[in-house]
């Protein structure tokens, strides 16, 4: 089988086992305004030339070369559309989507290390952190809207994919949770604070479909908890977004 179709299989890393009452609707998805683009101002990168910067960072044991700059941003908005553009073969562009998200999720993870003894989150933790939020939000979307509602329910092999989509919510849902846990500590400079919080300003909506009802209303909590204590309108005014559209979410 596929490496792409074996996502449904897969915890994200960050994740049951009924499987859903109904498919997730096709192609329901809407995107809100567009976070701050990452500094440096580079032009974007096509999809092979990001893939194999990304992929030759996540093989390096140490910083990237100083001399290479673009060797150093994560992958950016505009970088990503290919992932979604339902104009190519959606294996070609799961597959490259998901080494695009592992090699991001463990360049991300490097910097983990720096941010535990520094007794703060690392501003380079936090940028591949949304990069993370981007692909896997994007690769959630081809998911729920393309390749679920292809499935039957006679076919033999549908309760082990939707049991995929089970533990990929997991996941996602625990993304959710780190990601609102670092926004409520503050132990981050703001401009870092904002930018996570507008990364999953404009992604929220793709991840809807991958959980339970309940799990919506627990995701609202949470994000609401942080708005509570957070001082900062613009990061509030982002988190009112995402609680929103946590609470829209389609449930299964």
């Amino acid at each position: 089988m596929v490496r792409w179709l074996l996502v449904l299989a897969f915890v994200s890393g960050c994740g049951s086992k009924a499987p859903p009452e109904a498919a997730p609707g096709a192609a329901t998805t809407v995107i809100p305004d567009t976070p701050p683009t990452a500094p440096p101002e580079l032009p974007p990168r096509a999809r092979d030339d990001l893939t194999q910067a990304v992929s030759d960072f996540a093989a390096e044991s140490a910083t990237p070369p100083l001399g290479d700059p673009a060797f150093l941003v994560p992958p950016r908005e505009a970088e990503l559309d290919w992932i979604n553009d339902t104009g190519a073969p959606m294996q070609d562009r799961m597959e490259r989507a998901l080494a695009l998200y592992d090699d991001s999720k463990s360049i991300m993870k490097r910097y983990v290390p720096a941010a535990v003894a520094e007794g703060a989150d690392t501003p380079e933790s936090l940028f591949w952190s949304e990069a993370v939020i981007r692909i896997f939000g994007r690769i959630c979307t081809v998911i729920v809207d393309e390749f679920i509602p292809t499935l039957s329910e006679q076919d033999p092999s549908y309760a082990t994919r939707m049991n995929g989509l089970t533990k990929m919510g997991d996941g996602a849902f625990l993304m959710v949770r780190g990601s609102m846990i670092t926004l409520n500590a503050r132990r981050a400079p703001l401009e870092s604070r904002r930018r996570l919080a507008a990364a999953w300003r404009m992604h929220a909506p793709r991840y809807g479909g991958l959980w339970r009802a309940d799990r919506c209303v627990q995701l609202v909590q949470w994000v609401r908890d942080v708005v509570t204590s957070e001082k900062d309108a613009t990061l509030r005014a982002d988190l009112e977004a995402v609680a929103t559209a946590f609470g829209a979410c389609r449930g299964r």
